[in-house]
C-alpha cells in the first residue's frame, strides 16, 4: 500500500507539510524547498535558505528542518537535523554540490562559503560528543538566569523592605511577588536540565524508517530550551521521543 500523502501546512508555505498537529493548533511542519526555506529564514530562520540543496535535491535527502508553527501561523523554534547516516562525514553527492549547486542555490542564499554536507558535525566523534558540548552551555544557561532572577529579586525586596512593612500595601509587593515566581521558575528549569536530556543538539530519534541526529535547535521562541517556557518542549519531546528523563 502506498504511503498516505501528507497535509501540505498552508499558510505562509508553499510546499511544506505537516508532520504532528495537536488539539491546540500547535503542529510540526516540515520545511524542504528554497521558496518555503527563504520565508523560513525571513521569520528568524538565519542561513536556513542556504540549505536547500541538502534539504530537496540531493540523492538521499541529508537534511531536515523541523519548525514547530504556533496555532496563529506563526512561526517557533526549528529543528535542524542531518541523517545519521553521514555524521561527521560528507554525503556521496558533496562534489556535486560544490561543482554545481553551490553556485545555483547560494547564488540566492550566499553566506560567504559553501555550507557543505558536513559542515556542523565534522569536528565531533560522535552524537554523544555533540550532546555533551551543547548541554553543557546550556546547563550554564540555565544557572545563570537562575543567578541573575536571584540578583534582582534580592534587589526588589531591598526596595520594599526600605519602603515599609512586606505586606499588602507595600508599593513594591506585585514586583517583588513577580520576582519570587521568577525565581522559583528558574529553580524548576535547573531542577529539569539536571534531570533531562532535552530536546537539544546531538540528540538521535527516529523519522520513518530513518535515524536523524539534532544539529541545533534554533530560530525565535527557542527560550523553551531552558524550561522556563513549557508550550514547546513537551510538544517537541513527543515528536521527537528524546529529551525524556533518564
Amino acid at each position: 500500500m502506498p504511503a498516505k500523502a501528507k497535509i501540505k501546512a498552508g499558510g505562509i508555505w508553499k510546499d511544506a507539510t505537516v508532520e504532528r498537529e495537536w488539539p491546540d493548533g500547535y503542529k510540526v511542519v516540515r520545511v524542504r524547498t528554497q521558496a518555503d526555506l527563504t520565508t523560513l529564514s525571513d521569520n528568524g530562520g538565519g542561513c536556513s535558505k542556504a540549505h536547500t540543496f541538502w534539504t530537496h535535491h540531493a540523492r538521499p535527502i541529508s537534511e531536515y528542518f523541523f519548525v514547530m508553527q504556533k496555532p496563529d501561523g506563526g512561526v517557533g523554534p526549528i529543528l535542524f537535523c542531518k541523517d545519521m547516516r553521514w555524521f561527521g562525514k560528507n554525503h556521496p553527492q558533496e562534489d556535486l554540490y560544490q561543482r554545481e549547486w553551490y553556485k545555483k542555490i547560494d547564488a540566492i542564499a550566499r553566506y560567504g562559503s559553501p555550507i557543505g554536507s558536513a559542515y556542523y558535525d565534522h569536528r565531533y566523534n560522535s552524537p554523544e560528543d555533540m550532546a555533551r558540548e551543547y548541554g553543557r552551555y546550556g546547563a550554564n544557561d540555565v544557572q545563570g538566569r537562575l543567578d541573575d532572577a536571584v540578583y534582582q529579586q534580592t534587589r526588589i525586596r531591598q526596595r520594599a523592605m526600605a519602603a515599609g512593612p512586606l505586606g499588602k500595601d507595600n508599593p513594591y509587593k506585585a514586583e517583588l511577588d513577580q520576582a519570587n515566581r521568577h525565581v522559583n521558575a528558574c529553580k524548576d528549569a535547573v531542577t529539569k536540565a539536571e534531570k533531562s536530556k532535552r530536546v537539544q543538539a546531538g540528540l538521535v530519534f527516529k523519522y520513518g524508517t530513518k535515524e536523524l541526529f539534532i544539529i541545533q535547535v534554533a530560530g525565535r521562541g527557542t527560550s523553551y530550551y531552558d524550561g522556563t517556557d513549557d508550550v514547546y518542549t513537551p510538544k517537541f519531546m513527543e515528536f521527537t521521543g528524546v529529551g525524556k528523563e533518564a
